[in-house]
């Protein structure tokens, strides 16, 4: 008997069972009996997934507790995260209770976090923010008195930039979505991720960048993200095909899976995607 209930156990222990359902008063509610169907919608909320939408939603109150966010694993860390994100809570000063060095994903999706914030998430970013010596078409108003950026006119301009990586970034990070950061400036932001993690596999900067540094910035990334499999860059009112095409495709982002460019008004889909097929018939054009 004794043998049988251990087999009993260590084969229960093998296998992922689902734990009780969520109360009514979670906010899940059985869906009416209907006829089986694949709809995911059908199946009720893990406990994981409640969890991390009510500490998201409320993550203000969470912020000087630093101590107990230290403490979980990076993949509720990251759930807290894209539900934070998705009701617009996260700040400069409410990011520090997510970094961790194990973090794979960081969704700061519509969040108003400015690149001093974003520096704090990415390795070494501060460092190299704090020691930054603008060398990317610097100029300086001797009638104002301080320094600002000019724009870069020839994308060529940013091929022998100095934006090599000076760290090997996070290993483990390989998504980052800070699409619609309206207050992240496009090439300080551009250098930044390039230099501390040049090894994300999915990007999505939909709706991030202005006119003014937005293709210089969609240069540098595209010269630097040698691993890129995924990009988006949708929701640019400024982007269009001849932008995209002027990307150096012999020799930048040659594992490019997917490129996401939809709701670009001056884009030419059309063009786009014809054109594509005989740079890079590989990549999945989506716009």
């Amino acid at each position: 008997m004794a043998d049988l209930e251990g087999a009993v156990l260590r084969s229960v222990q093998r296998r992922n069972l689902a734990g009780p359902a969520a109360v009514p008063s979670w906010g899940w509610r059985p869906p009416k009996r209907r006829a089986q169907t694949d709809d995911t919608s059908q199946y009720p909320p893990t406990l994981q997934s409640l969890c991390a939408q009510i500490i998201g939603s409320r993550i203000r109150s969470y912020k000087s507790r630093h101590t107990s966010f230290s403490l979980l694993p990076f993949p509720q860390k990251e759930s807290i995260m894209a539900a934070a994100a998705a009701t617009s809570k996260l700040t400069d000063d409410i990011l520090p209770l997510f970094r961790d060095p194990d973090l794979r994903t960081c969704t700061l999706c519509a969040a108003s976090v400015t690149l001093e914030g974003l520096a704090f998430m990415l390795p070494n970013g501060r460092e190299l923010l704090s020691h930054e010596e603008d060398d990317m078409g610097t100029a300086v108003d001797p009638h104002v008195g301080n320094t600002q950026k000019s724009v870069v006119g020839d994308w060529e301009d940013l091929l022998d930039d100095s934006t090599t990586p000076v760290s090997s970034g996070c290993p483990e990070l390989h998504t980052l979505d800070i699409s619609f950061c309206r207050r992240l400036p496009g090439i300080r932001t551009a250098s930044l991720i390039s230099r501390t993690v040049p090894t994300l596999s999915f990007l999505d900067i939909s709706g991030c960048f202005d006119y003014l540094e937005g293709p210089s910035a969609l240069t540098i990334l595209a010269k630097n993200l040698i691993n890129l499999r995924t990009l988006k860059v949708g929701y640019m009112p400024w982007l269009t095909d001849f932008m995209v095409l002027g990307i150096p495709w012999e020799s930048c982002l040659r594992l490019l899976e997917v490129l996401s460019a939809a709701d670009c008004p001056l884009l030419d889909s059309d063009a786009l995607r014809r054109e594509m097929k005989t740079l890079r018939g590989s990549v999945l054009v989506l716009c």
